[in-house]
């Protein structure tokens, strides 16, 4: 008999792989990218436990397709988020650090496996975080005034990406609230964008 889950996924053959995905996708919500079995997943998929190995080797295979799957969600929200940039690139840019921010308190699933230790080497799931990394280095070569070389560019949206993943994680363990409940997360990474910019465009004057 099909699990529930399976029923409202809509299982059926030929889409096997997303079923397992989709599983996989609660059970890291629910016990974090350690914290099942690749029969774990075959079973609230509603498939036998042999059914995964026909397109995973192991739990950790399913596990990067699952964070691919995750790279390709975020990516989506932040290239929505950006729109072009709009007449006011700054608060676009704003956007996109509110979406992320968002994506980690509602995608608790993809956010797990996205940044797991120990995902195999995978060309796709390379491809996949890359991409979402570009849109972010788009933007910031957009909102930097001046900005200075490629290589600045580069490594400013590298210190976005890394401030907003470190307030967006602490915020959705919920860390954020406990320590600090009256500053918002929004405030803070606002202000920390707005001085990591200024900082590279004083760079170049």
């Amino acid at each position: 008999m099909q699990s529930g889950f399976a029923a409202r996924r809509g299982y059926h053959h030929g889409h096997l792989k997303e079923a397992l995905v989709a599983a996989a996708r609660t059970l890291v919500q629910e016990r974090g990218p350690q914290g099942f079995t690749l029969v774990e997943a075959a079973r609230l998929a509603g498939v036998s436990a042999s059914a995964p190995y026909r397109h995973f080797a192991d739990r950790r295979a399913l596990l990067g397709a699952l964070a691919q799957a995750g790279f390709k969600a975020l990516a989506d929200r932040l290239r929505t988020a950006w729109s072009g940039g709009g007449p006011d690139p700054h608060q676009a840019f704003a956007r996109m650090g509110s979406a992320y921010l968002a994506f980690a308190t509602e995608e608790p699933g993809y956010y797990a496996a996205m940044f797991a230790s120990g995902l195999p080497e995978d060309e796709e799931l390379r491809a996949a975080s890359a991409a979402a990394f570009e849109l972010l280095s788009r933007a910031v070569a957009d909102v930097a005034r001046a900005g200075g070389s490629d290589e600045n560019r580069r490594r400013l949206a590298l210190e976005v990406w890394a401030l907003t993943h470190g307030i967006a994680s602490l915020a959705a363990s919920g860390a954020l609230a406990m320590a600090a409940p009256e500053i918002s997360p929004h405030g803070i990474l606002r202000d920390g964008v707005r001085a990591l910019v200024d900082a590279i465009d004083e760079q170049a004057c």
